[in-house]
């Protein structure tokens, strides 16, 4: 197998290179970026399981601003005749795209390429456009039954109104195209609610508006389904500590377990959205009845695909079957009772935390207390790194966060670029 990667900014791109490398002849990536740092910062660029690299166009700047439509762009046209180029160049067999405006390109090209002898690793087109569609899929979620949060969707500042009479501050704004809690907002007064769908509506039509909901505990569903969209593997690890990031929050520990609860209600869903391939549902739980509230679903693995690998169950392989037609065969159950943490992003996390503080005691800021999104204390991570890694558990590390000896580069680009993102880090900033 001839492999070609895009999107290779994403560390997502790193940890396909690690699964596929031992079944692949060669890796080959294809690099974007307007900048010499953009094109520079992911990981898989450094790796030395990787054959070539080629400079593409970037394919994503219609999708982030909402230009959804089932033939090509110009600017989309351009990216895949240089797609073509590479493939024929190197005898490319299979393309496995891994980040959101990819796996939108890829898909409405996908037979294009199945003409040239080329099998693409993306869901069908209109799984893509489903899910990719906040507001689609979060209707077609209500509609049959799975729990989400209170959202409305107006078209104009005028119908804020009704908003603010359906759904009590603060709000939480979010575009129906977006990718890593990109452009997330929280507004908490009908002033800034105005001012944020104004900003957002300025960079894709009509943003959704939802219920902010607390705690920020999150569930979520990493998962395969054939092409009978029956779930064939999930996993849904319990969230055991999150790191909080503005308004959003990322899984930052979580324990591996084989009894996963609301899978009945996922498959349902799974069901009426006819999906296949690979998904990953995220849902935040409502400290109100303890429910899953779905907050989006993604058409890919997700940088979160290494809590499978290395329990091992190598689903990006399994993906490859499935864009290939062959059978999956038996895929292996997930152990119970395994920590799974990222010991980099743990330590860049305490030390961003301790930054904010010292920057806000040298300006002379107090940081309020009464605020709907509380930042993570320094003495509370403290506790909880302690408890977690010394506490005896069975502990399952990053291999983003490994691998000095065998792949040296890849993960010491990703130190220094963890590194240069703290120093030029401004305090309060949200992204």
């Amino acid at each position: 197998m001839n492999l070609l990667l895009p999107n290779v900014r994403e560390d997502t791109a790193y940890l396909l290179v690690r699964c596929l490398q031992a079944q692949a002849d060669k890796i080959i990536l294809a690099v974007d970026g307007e900048s010499w740092k953009q094109r520079w910062t992911g990981m898989a660029r450094y790796s030395r399981y990787v054959s070539g690299s080629y400079r593409v166009p970037d394919p994503a700047r219609d999708w982030w601003a909402g230009t959804i439509q089932k033939t090509n762009t110009s600017a989309e046209e351009c990216y895949v005749r240089e797609i073509e180029k590479i493939c024929r160049c190197e005898a490319i067999d299979v393309i496995f795209p891994s980040f959101d405006p990819e796996m939108y390109v890829f898909a409405k090209n996908s037979e294009r390429f199945a003409q040239a002898g080329i099998s693409v690793v993306t869901p069908p087109l209109e799984n893509v456009l489903t899910v990719q569609d906040k507001s689609r899929v979060l209707q077609v979620a209500t509609a049959t039954g799975f729990p989400a949060p209170l959202t409305c969707y107006p078209e104009s500042v005028e119908e804020l109104d009704s908003v603010m009479a359906a759904i009590t501050p603060p709000w939480v704004l979010k575009p129906r195209f977006s990718a890593h809690g990109a452009d997330i907002e929280l507004a908490e007064t009908p002033e800034q609610l105005r001012e944020a769908f104004q900003r957002l509506s300025a960079q894709q039509p009509a943003p959704l508006v939802q219920e902010f909901i607390l705690g920020g505990m999150k569930q979520n569903f990493y998962m395969i389904a054939d092409r009978d969209s029956h779930i064939v593997s999930v996993f849904s690890p319990q969230v055991t500590r999150v790191r909080r990031e503005g308004v959003r929050t990322a899984t930052a520990a979580c324990l591996s377990r084989s009894h996963m609860p609301y899978l009945d209600e996922v498959q349902a869903l799974v069901s009426e959205l006819s999906l296949t391939g690979g998904f990953t549902l995220q849902t935040q739980l409502d400290p109100r009845d303890d429910s899953p509230r779905l907050m989006e679903i993604n058409p890919r693995l997700g940088h979160n695909v290494w809590f499978r690998t290395e329990l091992g169950v190598p689903e990006p392989s399994l993906l490859v079957k499935l864009a290939l037609g062959e059978e999956l065969g038996e895929v292996p159950a997930f152990p119970e009772g395994y920590l799974l943490v990222d010991p980099l992003i743990d330590v860049m996390h305490l030390l961003r935390e301790i930054k904010e503080r010292l920057v806000s005691l040298l300006s002379g800021k107090v940081a309020t207390s009464e605020t709907p999104v509380p930042r993570d204390s320094v003495r509370g991570l403290l506790k909880a790194y302690r408890a977690d890694y010394l506490g005896g558990k069975r502990i399952v590390t990053s291999p983003l966060s490994r691998g000095y000896l065998s792949d040296p580069l890849p993960p010491l680009s990703r130190v220094a670029r963890q590194l240069l993102a703290l120093l030029r880090r401004e305090s309060g900033s949200l992204r």
